[in-house]
């Protein structure tokens, strides 16, 4: 699907969106990259910008109950397979009593390199 948008141009991604239902509209702006969805999201007619605002809203809010139904520790198994950017987008969508680590669930190691978490760097004039 990417690389068929890839091939249109602005006006004709306009087209194809403003054409497009709800679901398909908010699917087919969120394969845009980010520069050129802002160019398309500028010319489309208010109500369609609403549909995507609400689409791209609703979709966070699917992954965000995900997210927070998961056991403590499949989630924090789930962040440890991820990369440290996406981990820590996903912990941004955990409720306030989700989030928080405990004695029994610590906050997960975010891995920036293969094998060495970010709390295992050295302290520096230590």
């Amino acid at each position: 699907m990417k690389e068929e948008l890839a091939k249109l141009d602005v006006p004709a991604i306009m087209e194809l969106i403003e054409r497009s239902n709800e679901l398909q509209s908010t699917l087919l702006f969120r394969f845009l990259p980010r520069a050129e969805a802002k160019e398309v999201f500028q010319v489309l007619h208010p109500k369609k910008q609403g549909e995507i605002i609400d689409g791209l809203a609703n979709h966070a809010t699917r992954l965000s109950n995900l997210m927070n139904d998961m056991e403590p520790d499949d989630r924090t198994a789930l962040f440890e397979e991820l990369p440290g950017k996406v981990a820590q987008q996903l912990m941004q969508l955990l409720s306030k009593e989700q989030g928080e680590p405990s004695a029994d669930h610590p906050a997960p190691r975010l891995f920036r390199r293969k094998h060495r978490a970010v709390d295992d760097a050295p302290l520096r004039g230590g």
